[in-house]
């Protein structure tokens, strides 16, 4: 984000009549560079959460400090983003532009669509959110059937055909970029995606070395349990309690109070009438 509002702030008007890398910045971007300060925190507060909450996973021990793991994630990134600030640096930040987050992402997003809904098994994800977040009404179960096995799939791979079709030399103006940084571009685009089969291969080797079958790579891990079990024994420990208080002494006199009166007094009319009739 500093990067880019450095460059916003001296060329940004030059550069959005000058350019034309159909980014958001040429046609959607605002024109001052505070609103474009303020537009970039939303999504520098998303992206930094998003890195944080995976350390955090990863690390469980960073978890209580999690102050920490922000401010070294943004240093980290600053650092890195000083080298859009010098000169040529904005050809540079129009190469990760183009490279970093196009038919790459796309390609990860469909993996992960199709071995959630038909590796892993759509209903298996269902029963997964259900015990986080609660069963869901049957409409939104259809509709989720719906759209992560089909639509999802589908839209995802369409865009990334026409990705492919209108693919076009990066350029800025007129300065078409050089092979060997267009090559520099596709060794980013491809790195994000051969972390995919690299990791794979491990893990196979892994569950190899371990004697696992390997239908274990595709199930619940074993710390997913750990936490249902954790989860089902608060439930247990409650409805244990709750139970304890329904099965608890049962009072007459507070229960069934209004029953013995209504005998009592039926009791004692009977008797008061036999003491007139004798009478």
């Amino acid at each position: 984000m500093f990067p880019k509002l450095l460059i916003v702030t001296k060329l940004f008007k030059p550069l959005i009549e000058v350019t034309r890398t159909k980014t958001l910045h040429e046609k959607e971007a605002p024109r001052s560079p505070l609103a474009y300060f303020a537009f970039h925190s939303l999504l520098q507060f998303t992206m930094v959460e998003t890195i944080a909450t995976a350390v955090q996973d990863v690390f469980p021990g960073t978890r209580s400090h999690k102050h920490l793991v922000v401010v070294g994630l943004c240093s980290i990134g600053f650092l890195l983003g000083l080298s859009m600030c010098f000169d040529g640096g904005f050809y540079m930040f129009v190469l990760f532009d183009n490279y970093s987050a196009t038919w790459s992402l796309m390609i990860l997003s469909i993996l992960e669509v199709l071995l959630i809904a038909y590796v892993y098994g759509y209903d298996k994800f269902k029963e997964n959110l259900a015990e986080m977040m609660g069963p869901n009404h049957w409409f939104f179960n259809y509709y989720w059937s719906i759209t992560w096995r089909i639509i999802s799939p589908i839209a995802l791979t369409v865009v990334l055909f026409f990705t492919w079709i209108q693919y076009a030399p990066v350029k800025v103006g007129d300065y078409l970029f050089p092979s060997e940084i267009e090559g520099l571009g596709w060794c980013m685009a491809f790195i994000s995606i051969l972390l995919v089969p690299i990791f794979s291969v491990y893990q196979i080797y892994k569950a190899k070395k371990e004697s696992k079958p390997l239908v274990s790579l595709w199930q619940v891990q074993d710390s997913f349990y750990d936490h249902a079990r954790e989860s089902s024994s608060i439930e247990f420990s409650r409805d244990a309690a709750v139970k304890k208080l329904e099965e608890s002494y049962d009072n007459p006199a507070f229960d069934g109070g209004a029953l013995s009166q209504s005998k009592l007094a039926h009791s004692y009319g009977s008797v008061s009438e036999d003491a007139v009739t004798r009478k």
